[in-house]
């Protein structure tokens, strides 16, 4: 999960870093990286709740590993959803000043 985070804190670095030349005030890209990068955490509940469908279409089988995964999914909803609109709430106006 950390190593997903990093990446995409990265990717979001590297987009912007891309479309630097085209703003019109030049400042920091550490504040909008930062920003932008919290707003993709909320949305990240996208890809767990996509973690029902190996239960669902049997794809494992009867076996643990589904329990697993969609438990895992569930968990995943919850800490990301939460975690990223109170740090969004919270960080997100101090980072667009």
């Amino acid at each position: 999960m950390l190593a997903g985070l990093v990446w995409r804190l990265l990717g979001v670095a590297l987009g912007i870093l891309i479309t630097c030349h085209s703003r019109e005030r030049p400042r920091s890209i550490l504040p909008d990286t930062l920003f932008c990068f919290l707003c993709t955490l909320p949305r990240a509940t996208i890809q767990g709740a996509l973690g029902g469908k190996p239960k669902e279409l049997h794809f494992f089988g009867a076996s643990l590993v589904c329990s697993y995964i969609f438990t895992a999914a569930q968990l995943y909803i919850l800490c990301y959803s939460v975690t990223g609109m109170i740090l969004l709430h919270s960080l997100g106006p101090k980072l667009l000043e």
